[in-house]
């Protein structure tokens, strides 16, 4: 995954809610395409920075406990600072 966006920052935010979440729900949740939800799910997922179960009709993520990849965490940062440059609303 390249640069984060707003749209990660926000799916961040949701699930470092603490709560499983599909990826309908972050989608939604963040205003960010099916598609690009998913795609984050599966970096997530893929780094170790996500945990899944596979729920009927569609899977659920959490973020996970365990220390996250490199990569993962590098982009979990900026995500993160990049937050920090929202104005509050």
């Amino acid at each position: 995954m390249k640069k984060p966006t707003i749209g990660h920052f926000k799916m961040l935010q949701i699930l470092e809610s603490g709560s499983w979440v599909s990826n309908d729900q972050l989608a939604n949740g963040a205003g960010v395409s099916l598609l690009v939800a998913q795609r984050f799910t599966r970096f997530l997922s893929r780094e170790g920075c996500l945990e899944r179960i596979d729920a009927h009709p569609k899977p659920l993520f959490s973020m996970t406990q365990s220390k996250p990849s490199e990569d993962c965490a590098r982009f979990l940062e900026l995500a993160k600072q990049l937050g920090k440059t929202i104005p509050a609303t």
